[in-house]
């Protein structure tokens, strides 16, 4: 049996967030704060989040959490765009 651990530490919040598109009163910067209700709403349906941290870090578990997308919805993670030796 594999091992468990619970913990959080969410490295958005100490780097740089770019949305495609924002809803005024629901910015991508509401994805930095610690409270789970407060959400970045978009306002096409093809839409893209940028996280650029300050330093390259490992990175075990990717979570969207509270997202809402259709259900033939295609999401694409890409861990660096200039970073070839990414794994």
């Amino acid at each position: 049996m594999a091992n468990a651990a619970l913990l959080y530490e969410n490295l958005a919040d100490v780097g740089d967030i770019t949305v495609s598109t924002e809803e005024s009163v629901m910015p991508g910067s509401l994805l930095q704060n610690p409270h789970v209700q407060k959400r970045w709403r978009s306002t096409s349906n093809s839409d893209y989040l940028i996280v650029d941290l300050p330093s390259a870090v490992a990175v075990d578990v990717v979570a969207l959490l509270g997202l809402t997308v259709a259900a033939g919805a295609t999401i694409q993670l890409r861990a660096s765009a200039s970073d070839a030796t990414v794994t």
